[in-house]
């Protein structure tokens, strides 16, 4: 199928309520950590206004997308998406060794292998589903 992803889940280990961004502001890191030319973008238009007669309606600016609450204990996830096999006419891809998390407290690096594929440089690219949170670590 040329697919891939993976399930990005984050929980709160601490005893008070955080907040994260709805869209993980995910990173793509090679084996020796350097960034990797990877863009995130999300799996639908969260921007998009409602339809009307099959056509959307403009929204100015958009909606706002409030952050995501994490009580303690609870976790949220987001699922990421990739074109794994080189099927475009000039296929441009790059290995992943490691994913990286921005927070508002800096960053998170989990292993991560991948191979991600684009039909250029400018679009390897994964998509990404906002978060959803799980209270007591069920999901």
């Amino acid at each position: 199928m040329s697919h891939s992803g993976t399930q990005l889940v984050i929980r709160n280990t601490s005893s008070a309520a955080c907040r994260v961004q709805s869209l993980p502001a995910v990173a793509m890191k090679g084996s020796s950590g350097e960034p990797l030319q990877v863009s995130v973008v999300p799996a639908s238009n969260p921007f998009r206004g409602p339809m009307v007669n099959g056509k959307p309606v403009p929204m100015g600016h958009g909606p706002v997308v409030l952050p995501v609450t994490l009580q303690a204990g609870a976790q949220a996830n987001s699922t990421l998406r990739w074109v794994s096999g080189e099927v475009y006419d000039h296929s441009v891809c790059v290995d992943v060794a490691s994913a990286s998390l921005s927070t508002a407290d800096g960053s998170i690096d989990a292993p991560l292998a991948a191979h991600i594929c684009g039909p250029d440089e400018q679009h390897v690219q994964i998509t990404a589903t906002r978060f959803i949170a799980h209270r007591g670590g069920k999901m």
